[in-house]
């Protein structure tokens, strides 16, 4: 069994996280009628995917290996997050509630990687990525307030 770091547990937390957000904003752009908000649903899709690459990179960097996605937990997620879906009569505004509720915990665990990261591309990595959350909850609150 390996043992990780908490600074490795706390780096594959984000980027655990990463994936996810790219994975469900990239179903929800599929899921939406609005082409607006579709749209900034693949880009945001396409943001995570390259900051998991850049985090991915940093950690191989350090001499560690990123860990791999569940296939199987992926799945089931986008499952249960596509049947809530379906018994909502206000579809965009659950969408925006539900990517906030994740952005919340990618938030979150940011704190944490930033708490214990200090190394100069990592910390400038991470901090760039908690702004990135910052604008994108920023405007998911404008968004449901229209």
């Amino acid at each position: 069994m390996l043992i990780k770091s908490d600074k490795q547990v706390a780096c594959d937390q984000v980027n655990q996280l990463l994936r996810l957000s790219a994975d469900q904003y990239d179903d929800a752009s599929n899921r939406i009628a609005d082409s607006a908000l579709a749209n900034w649903f693949a880009e945001l899709a396409g943001a995570r995917r390259q900051f998991s690459e850049q985090l991915e990179d940093q950690i191989r960097q350090a001499g560690e290996l990123p860990s791999r996605p569940d296939p199987d937990k992926e799945l089931l997620t986008n499952l249960l997050v596509g049947l809530k879906e379906a018994f909502f009569s206000d579809h965009i505004a659950h969408e925006l509630q539900q990517r906030d509720a994740l952005e919340a915990e990618l938030a979150e665990a940011l704190r944490q990687a930033q708490r214990l990261h200090q190394e100069p591309g990592m910390a400038g990595l991470l901090a760039k990525l908690a702004e990135h959350v910052t604008t994108v909850r920023a405007q998911i609150e404008e968004k449901l307030t229209k």
